[in-house]
């Protein structure tokens, strides 16, 4: 089992807002809970992938569990790439 945070547009800045709206939706971002209860995470406002302590008992969270397994090593390859800011206007 894994969880999954989705982040509360709303509950964040502008950007969390216009993302939101451009994709329909009332999040603006996912991250993956980790079993040490740090988030892997990327994001446009520090502009990388990276595992950082999150408060995801702040409010401004909604956390799913998955019935999936996470791939440690995918996850460990991807830390340090650049965070895909076309990516969110270019979304399928």
């Amino acid at each position: 089992m894994a969880k999954v945070a989705f982040y509360k547009a709303w509950k964040g800045d502008w950007t969390d807002w216009l993302i939101a709206l451009w994709t329909w939706g009332k999040y603006s971002h996912v991250e993956l809970v980790l079993e040490n209860g740090k988030g892997f995470t990327a994001s446009g406002r520090e502009d990388r992938v990276r595992i950082k302590e999150i408060d995801f008992d702040d409010g401004r969270w909604e956390i799913i569990e998955i019935d999936k397994e996470v791939d440690f090593v995918l996850l460990e390859s991807l830390l340090g790439h650049k965070y895909d800011k076309l990516g969110i206007l270019f979304n399928e």
